[in-house]
């Protein structure tokens, strides 16, 4: 599930985003991205960007910097510089500011912060039904897959693992499906902000019917400098969600993680790329696959 904004048409898109995920196992066991690279029909996009937007955006510019963070697997001192830059904190600080007083998003000075915030605004806001058929992707998918008899994992991105969570919490809740996620793995996630955690499907009600109760496992991978993903503490945020049985683990990684995107503005620790190429993405990945090859044993 992409983030917000438009998208190169799913045809371009998914063979990147399946390229980078490949990688990210590779670096994490490259026997299982063998095994990965001969089942690539596994992988389903699901491009509710397509219809949220009236725009397509080219890949074209976006090829030789997914060429590029492909070649890298571990931050330089660039990296760590950049990540940390006093610029990536105000901008973590201005971000903070407006979860936490919202009516002040006006006065930000950042257009891309502002545009994030008005986006998502406009998904909880459902205009014209189209974060119901958003959600309604996520939905059909993990219901095939359910029917099909296969583990699955869910990918959410930004926004994007906004529109998964709440459709997980409609097909427990809403639709009252016995479906299961196996994996659900999210990144630079703002899922843990307040602003977000108040308009969730779910925010109305109490104990185990305030968050979907089908997911087996959830990783959630924040990068350093990323300020989309405010705050990274999401054990604490959805205590509730583990004291009430709707996840049996919230895991996080044990240290920082860079993401090596860069383009010509600079590193962006935020491009869903950098993410899916890192090896914390493949290791979540490894354990789902392996816990699935159990099971069929």
């Amino acid at each position: 599930m992409p983030g917000q904004n438009p998208k190169p048409p799913p045809a371009v898109h998914a063979p990147q985003l399946w390229r980078c995920l490949v990688e990210g196992c590779r670096r994490a066991d490259p026997e299982l991205a063998r095994q990965l690279e001969r089942e690539p029909d596994i992988f389903s996009l699901l491009s509710w960007n397509s219809f949220f937007y009236s725009e397509s955006e080219d890949i074209g510019p976006d090829l030789p910097w997914i060429d590029l963070v492909l070649e890298r697997s571990a931050p330089d001192p660039r990296d760590i510089r950049d990540a940390r830059s006093w610029n990536k904190r105000f901008l973590r600080l201005l971000y903070g500011i407006a979860d936490r007083m919202p009516w002040l998003v006006d006065l930000i000075p950042d257009p891309h912060m502002k545009n994030t915030l008005q986006q998502a605004n406009r998904y909880f806001e459902n205009h014209n039904h189209l974060a119901e058929q958003a959600r309604a992707l996520v939905i059909d998918a993990v219901s095939e897959a359910w029917r099909d008899q296969v583990p699955i994992c869910v990918i959410g991105h930004s926004l994007g693992s906004v529109i998964a969570f709440d459709a997980l919490w409609e097909l427990d809740h809403i639709e009252h499906s016995r479906a299961q996620v196996d994996l659900f793995l999210t990144f630079g996630s703002p899922l843990g902000s307040n602003f977000v955690r108040k308009r969730l499907l779910g925010a109305a009600y109490r104990h185990e019917r305030r968050f979907p109760g089908n997911i087996r496992s959830w990783v959630n991978l924040p990068a350093v400098g990323d300020h989309i993903s405010l705050d990274k503490d999401f054990e604490e945020y959805f205590a509730e969600m583990l004291d009430v049985g709707g996840t049996s683990e919230i895991l996080q990684p044990a240290g920082p993680l860079y993401n090596l995107y860069r383009d010509e503005n600079g590193l962006n620790p935020h491009r869903s790329y950098g993410y899916l190429c890192h090896r914390e993405v493949g290791a979540a990945v490894q354990s789902w696959w392996l816990r699935g090859e159990r099971q069929k044993d």
